[in-house]
């Protein structure tokens, strides 16, 4: 089994598309699964890549994919180059394909076709799409709430990987020139203009940066009060990080971005680079950002927005069979009331050590506690349409943790338990790195979850005599 990724990178189509497939890249690795980025690039990638399984060549043929594509390969196309007879090919000789798309650029071969954007306006039916498929980086996975200072000091510009000279070159002589009290820290890259460099190097309240990795891009968007960036994959970074900014569309495939940034009220007006009146927005989007209310409000329009798991969800689509459509994501609070359901079902009461139903007043307070605590892990079970069909929770306890598992009685008999429990195992094994046993309490009379467990690997290590439980432990590798 193994999963291929294609995509492109570099100066003349930029990196957003290769930035979201190094997240779905880590995604299936973190499953144990063997996984290749196939890129094409005109520019040097280990510093972006870093040290994953990467090729760097033209896949733009038929003759290649035929070569490389096998039939038990899962694959993920993202380009807005290839044309539809390549897709054809990795469609046809797949086991399963999906395929990312910002504009309907063509009309896809049977395959899963993904639209990762805040909008779901025009997107064909029976394609997944919206914000729960928005893709992020690892270092951007989780949702910070925003702080907001009272004046900008700080400002990250940040165009794209495409590096346009003119346009920084505009940014600064509209907007650092004019405010002096602001350091305007710039990312220009590895590929950077020397002239361009030059003269930015020479403006007193300029800093630039090179590549930075994404840990260190984290650190630049929460120390800037506003950040001026394209409005491609950047824009999720900093909706997720809680960081204010003014979007510039430079490419056609951002319109859809710009349209529902405008919808969800998180911008005023469009800055499009190009256009007569670019310099004028820009000023006055600028101005009005600079007001502390202004931003305030825009973060408050971020809660919620995104969750961090689109990656997860889309490698479930491409893993899932006809026989397994359910994965896992990490509890939200808006789960709240369905959890509490599901925990009051009888059959569920019955194997608990506490087998009285629980009021709502106790699960709320208990719920928020472990959504807020470092101490649990909270995994819901669901489908492609997002139902809580059940529930996964890990407890830390110095070096090793217990695991608690309930599940809708829908699912009874489907045989989903043990694939949901490795899955599991895996995602706890990124987060808590220095783990090493997990443990699991099963009643006696559960003859169904001590099948499912020992099949995972849990070994039986004591009978707790006091509540009719055994105790199973695994051993992580």
């Amino acid at each position: 089994m193994k999963v291929m990724i294609f995509t492109e990178g570099g100066i003349k189509t930029g990196f957003g598309h290769l930035t979201r497939c190094i997240a779905l890249y880590d995604e299936v690795k973190r499953r144990g699964i063997e996984v290749e980025l196939i890129v094409q690039s005109d520019v040097d990638l280990r510093n972006l890549v870093g040290d994953r399984h990467c090729t760097i060549i033209n896949w733009y043929t038929i003759d290649y994919l035929y070569r490389v594509v096998q039939p038990d390969f899962y694959c993920i196309v993202d380009s807005y180059i290839a044309t539809r007879d390549l897709y054809q090919v990795i469609a046809q000789r797949s086991k399963s394909a999906i395929f990312l798309d910002d504009t309907n650029r063509i009309h896809y071969p049977d395959g899963i076709v993904v639209h990762p954007s805040l909008s779901t306006n025009d997107v064909p039916s029976g394609s997944l799409a919206g914000p729960k498929y928005i893709i992020l980086r690892d270092a951007f996975r989780e949702e910070v709430r925003p702080f907001i200072r009272q004046d900008v000091t700080n400002v990250l510009i940040t165009v794209g990987g495409t590096l346009q000279p003119s346009l920084i070159q505009s940014i600064v002589h509209l907007i650092c020139f004019n405010h002096p009290e602001i350091t305007f820290h710039i990312l220009i890259g590895d590929k950077h203009d020397p002239i361009l460099e030059r003269e930015l190097l020479s403006v007193s309240n300029i800093i630039l940066h090179r590549y930075v990795p994404s840990h260190e891009m984290k650190r630049l968007m929460s120390c800037s009060d506003l950040v001026i960036t394209a409005a491609g994959q950047t824009i999720y970074e900093l909706i997720i990080s809680g960081v204010p900014f003014v979007p510039i569309k430079i490419a056609e495939n951002q319109e859809r971005n710009m349209l529902a940034l405008r919808s969800r009220k998180l911008i005023s007006s469009n800055v499009t680079w190009g256009s007569s009146t670019f310099g004028q927005d820009l000023q006055t989007e600028f101005k009005n950002m600079l007001h502390m209310h202004t931003r305030t409000e825009q973060t408050m329009n971020y809660e919620g927005l995104l969750d961090g798991d689109g990656p997860l969800r889309i490698v479930n689509s491409l893993l899932r069979s006809q026989d397994f459509n359910f994965f896992l994501r990490k509890a939200t609070i808006q789960d709240s009331q369905q959890i509490f359901e599901l925990s009051n079902q009888e059959y569920v009461r019955k194997y608990s050590i506490n087998q009285k139903p629980i009021l709502w007043e106790t699960h709320k307070n208990w719920y928020q506690q472990v959504l807020s605590s470092k101490k649990h892990l909270f995994f819901i079970v669901t489908n492609h349409s997002n139902q809580v069909l059940g529930q996964i929770r890990y407890e830390r306890i110095t070096n090793y943790a217990v695991i608690s598992i309930s599940l809708s009685e829908m699912l009874i008999g489907k045989k989903v338990s043990q694939p949901l429990i490795q899955q599991s195992l895996m995602m706890i094994q990124q987060e808590w790195k220095d783990i090493r046993e997990i443990t699991a309490y099963i009643s006696n009379e559960n003859i169904a979850s001590k099948k499912t467990f020992e099949r995972v690997g849990f070994e039986m290590n004591a009978h707790e005599e006091d509540n009719k439980l055994l105790k199973y432990i695994y051993i992580m590798e």
